[in-house]
């Protein structure tokens, strides 16, 4: 009895190291190659977009040499897009077949600083706002001059057909002066030596906006009184 209880034990233990040793092997996949991430058998780059969100850093395997821990975005049940990470850094790629749509059905809403929002409502105002022909000539305009306009007001990126990454930046909305913008555009002013120095935007109206109640409700910033160029 003593023995087949040994040989039990024994055998838990041969077990639980063999999951060990197979589970390291299986999990630290990825690597790189070529300059390209290399992962379950697809190739993935770099790409330089920050409008994602994932769940808490939340790793589901480690790069070959351990440098990096690799993550899911969230919404992206495919593995389209990995986030690699260490304590002090983190990379976005993206697998190379995939083309990132940048036009389409608006789906998500990207908020700064990188509140993603997915209200039906919310999506619909904002592509009524930026694709429904509400910015023309005949809307009430002003401009300003800036070096710190994401102090003013509520950076905005959209992301298209269910993709889970935003890819467009389209502009900005905030409250200036009393009154609620879009802000579309900017002309860079440079000094004698060619750096930027202030920017001007011109900041569109939109109080008689008749969806303005639902992008109050998710875009949340406050009044600020800025000179108004001439």
């Amino acid at each position: 009895m003593k023995r087949k209880k040994l040989f039990i034990f024994l055998a838990i233990i041969a077990i639980a190291a063999l999951s060990l040793i197979v589970n390291h092997f299986v999990r630290h996949t990825g690597e790189f190659i070529d300059g390209k991430f290399f992962w379950r058998g697809s190739y993935y780059h770099k790409i330089d977009l920050d409008s994602y969100e994932f769940k808490g850093f939340d790793k589901i395997e480690k790069t070959k040499n351990l440098d990096f821990n690799i993550s899911a975005i969230e919404g992206d049940n495919e593995y389209i897009f990995l986030l690699l990470w260490d304590l002090t850094s983190n990379y976005l790629y993206v697998k190379e077949d995939y083309e990132i749509p940048t036009s389409g059905k608006v789906t998500s809403v990207y908020v700064a600083p990188i509140h993603k929002f997915e209200d039906k409502k919310f999506c619909e105002a904002i592509d009524d706002l930026l694709y429904g022909g509400f910015i023309n000539d005949k809307r009430k305009k002003f401009i300003i001059k800036t070096d710190v306009m994401y102090q003013l007001a509520k950076e905005i990126t959209l992301s298209f057909n269910d993709c889970p990454v935003g890819s467009e930046f389209v502009g900005y909305i905030g409250i200036i002066n009393n009154k609620w913008v879009y802000i579309l555009s900017k002309d860079i002013e440079t000094n004698q030596n060619g750096n930027a120095i202030v920017m001007s935007y011109t900041c569109y109206i939109i109080d008689d906006y008749d969806k303005l109640p639902i992008i109050k409700e998710y875009v949340k910033t406050e009044n600020h009184n800025v000179i108004i160029e001439k």
